[in-house]
C-alpha cells in the first residue's frame, strides 16, 4: 500500500493477504486528520513496513510495531529527484524540448511544489495559503493547483 491505498490494504488484511506499507511511519501526530487514523491502522495491519527514514522507523517502534517487520528504505521522492536531475539537464533528448519538426515545442523551464492538506481545515486558527506562497515567489507562471 502506498498513499491512499488504505481501503485495499484493509480488504487484503481481512482476507489474509499480506500487506506492505510503503512510507510507513510518516506521522502528523494529528488524530483529527482522517489520514492519520488510516495511517495508524495501516501500520498495525501491515506485515511489512517500509519506513523512509530512521525517524519514521522510530515512530513505528513507539507505536508498538515489531522491529522485524520494519525496513528503512529511503524516501522515494528524494530518490526520484536525485535520479532525474541529470536527465533533466539533457533537454534535447525529450520531445517536449523539441524546437524543430512539424510540432515544435518551446516549453519554458518548469518546477513543481506540493502542499499537503491545509491544517486550517481542522484547526481554523491556523494559516496556510499556498497561493500566497506561489505569488510571493514572483515567478510569472506560478499558479496554485490543489
Amino acid at each position: 500500500m502506498h498513499g491512499n491505498g488504505f481501503a485495499g490494504a484493509l480488504a487484503a488484511a481481512k482476507i489474509h493477504i499480506p500487506v506492505g506499507h510503503v512510507e510507513a511511519g510518516f506521522v502528523s501526530f494529528d488524530r483529527m486528520m482522517p489520514e492519520e487514523i488510516n495511517r495508524v491502522v495501516a501500520d498495525h495491519i501491515s506485515d511489512l513496513l517500509f519506513a523512509p527514514t530512521e525517524t519514521a522507523r522510530q515512530h513505528l517502534l513507539n507505536e508498538g510495531i515489531e522491529d522485524k517487520k520494519i525496513s528503512v528504505t529511503g524516501n522515494m521522492i528524494v530518490d526520484a529527484v536525485f535520479q532525474t536531475q541529470d536527465i533533466s539537464k539533457e533537454e534535447s533528448e525529450y520531445p517536449w524540448h523539441n524546437t524543430e519538426g512539424p510540432f515544435p515545442c518551446h516549453c519554458p523551464p518548469a518546477g513543481a511544489c506540493g502542499f499537503p492538506r491545509a491544517p486550517q481545515k481542522h484547526h481554523p486558527g491556523a494559516s496556510c495559503d499556498p497561493s500566497g506562497v506561489l505569488t510571493a515567489s514572483h515567478h510569472p507562471d506560478a499558479s496554485p493547483h490543489p
